[in-house]
Parts: C-alpha cells; sequence; structure tokens
C-alpha cells in the first residue's frame, strides 16, 4: 500500500544467512536494495542476490583482502569474527581492491561512503563542536543530547586508539576516488540521524562533499554523486537529477564555480524549489526564523524541567 520503491536493511540484528534472504526477497519484489554487509557473507554475493549499493565505504576495504577465504574461514569456525575484522584491517592489498572495485562495478553496484560520520568521531578529540553553527544557532537541545551516548562511548579510548581511528578514516577516504574511477558509482549521503553525533541535517551533505574533493575527487565527480547518480540509482532519471525540458528540478545558485572547487556549494546566492525562488535575503530570514524557533523550543523545555 506504501508503494515502496527502496528498502535498505542493516546488518545490526540479522544473521548472514537471513539477511541475505532479505535481500532476495526485496529484489524479487523489484525494489532497489541498499544495505550493510554483515561479516558472515561477502560481498559479491550480495549483489549476486540483488544488493543495489553498499552504505558505507568501510564495508568495501574487504575488497582488499581474500574476503571469500575470510568468510569461509568464519563460516567453519576456523576463526572469530575479531579476527575476521583484524584480518580485514591488515591484509589490504591495493592489486586486489582495484580489480574487485572493478568486477562490482561492472555488477552495478553503487556506494554511498558517508565519510562525514566517521571523520567527526575519530577528531571528536581535537575539535569542540559544541561551538559549530548548527550547534550554537540551529539545533535544539533535545535533539543534540542524543549525541551524548557516542561521545559517553569514546570517552575511555586509549591515545592508541584514537590515533588508530584516524588511519582508518583517512585510508577509506582515500579508497573513495579509487573506487570512482575503478566504475564504481558514488553517492552523496550523510548518514545523518539524530543518534549520529555532530552530523548535522542538511549541512553534512555539503561537508561530505568536501570531504570526497579533500580525498582526491574530482568537483564533476562529486557533483554527479550529489545529483545525476542519485536519480540514476532510483531509477528517476527521465524525471530528475538533471536540468532539462520537462524534468522535475529544484536548483541552486551558487555565486562561485564548483567545478573548479567543491566548497563553492557553499556560496548560495539563490534557491528554485518547488515553483518558488529565494534570493539571499529570502534564505536569511529563514535561517533567522529557525534561529528563533530553537531559542522558543529550548526556553519552553526549561520551563517544563
Amino acid at each position: 500500500d506504501w508503494k515502496v520503491d527502496f528498502v535498505k536493511i542493516t546488518e545490526n540484528t540479522l544473521k548472514g544467512p537471513l539477511f541475505l534472504k532479505s535481500v532476495k526477497a526485496a529484489h524479487a519484489r523489484g525494489y532497489i536494495v541498499s544495505g550493510h554487509v554483515p561479516i558472515d557473507l561477502t560481498i559479491e554475493e550480495l549483489v549476486d542476490a540483488g544488493l543495489s549499493s553498499v552504505e558505507h565505504a568501510s564495508y568495501l576495504l574487504r575488497l582488499g583482502c581474500n574476503e571469500q577465504q575470510i568468510v569461509a574461514d568464519l563460516k567453519a569456525g576456523k576463526i572469530t569474527s575479531a579476527e575476521a575484522n583484524h584480518l580485514y584491517q591488515t591484509t589490504f592489498d591495493p592489486q586486489v581492491a582495484m580489480k574487485n572495485y572493478a568486477v562490482l562495478g561492472k555488477k552495478g553496484l553503487y556506494v554511498t561512503p558517508t565519510l562525514i560520520g566517521s571523520r567527526q568521531l575519530a577528531y571528536l578529540n581535537e575539535n569542540d563542536y559544541t561551538k559549530d553553527s548548527m550547534m550554537v544557532s540551529y539545533l535544539t537541545k533535545a535533539y543534540a543530547e542524543n549525541y551524548t551516548w557516542r561521545i559517553e562511548r569514546m570517552k575511555n579510548d586509549t591515545p592508541e586508539q584514537s590515533e588508530e581511528r584516524k588511519k582508518r578514516t583517512q585510508f577509506t577516504a582515500s579508497q573513495v576516488p579509487l573506487m570512482q574511477k575503478a566504475g564504481i558509482p558514488i553517492l552523496a549521503g550523510s548518514d545523518e540521524a539524530a543518534l549520529n553525533s555532530f552530523v548535522y541535517p542538511g549541512e553534512s551533505l555539503i561537508s561530505e562533499l568536501q570531504l570526497f574533493q579533500d580525498a582526491g575527487m574530482q568537483p564533476v565527480h562529486i557533483l554527479q554523486a550529489a545529483t545525476i547518480n542519485g536519480a540514476k540509482f532510483m531509477r528517476k532519471s527521465a524525471t530528475m537529477g538533471s536540468v532539462d525540458e520537462g524534468k522535475i528540478a529544484d536548483m541552486v545558485i551558487l555565486d562561485e564555480n564548483p567545478l573548479e572547487n567543491i566548497n563553492a556549494t557553499q556560496r548560495i546566492y539563490g534557491v528554485f524549489t518547488k515553483g518558488q525562488y529565494f534570493d539571499r535575503n529570502a534564505l536569511n530570514k529563514i535561517l533567522q526564523h529557525v534561529k528563533e524557533a530553537k531559542i522558543k523550543l529550548d526556553t519552553q523545555r526549561e520551563m517544563v524541567r
């Protein structure tokens, strides 16, 4: 009844066999299927079962290892999940990775890297995110309190663990341009949710684009990841994804050329959406309204307490 066209399946609670069966069942119904990658399945068998995209580029780092053997040993009880993860982190071969990226690219796999989430957590001990404009001006205290659990969970990390997290984050980011060059289309997404600490609604997508550029992706490919690729992935290219006659199009007009530097996406001149144009002055008024609403909501909450 909901006319579903897209399903995301997470591996948090499903064992591999049931996860695989879920992918096959969703694919059989004609859904676009996105998801995580359970430790006891290979990415290729998921793609062959109908997985359309992998959420989080970190999973694709398995493709630089002998994933098939690691999964086989895990299923046979020869290694534990912890040992499997250790092998994925210590046996990465760049040549093997590029070969496997190309294989899955030809099979039509997409990836949404979601670099911003791991980036924010990796540098938590170096940055005071509470001073970010989003935290100060736009997010209510009630919303921001959802960030606490991850922060508390990381308080006891050793300096060595913190450094290893940064290295892993940087390495994952460095692989994204290589995935794109090998033929895996990149989708722009930030995995923003109330539980993902300091991954801000809206703003985090722009930060994600900047991280793509920092990693080595060319601006033209980054713009495609945020526009054309998404429409193609959702099978909507005929009606959206690019500016053309008869297509549905929201447009952001920029002061600078994003093909030269993706940071130009922050230099907004105006927005055309749902048949209405908002110039910079109108956009500033919207932002001011949000600031005032945040203050009001925070004040009301304190009064109730």
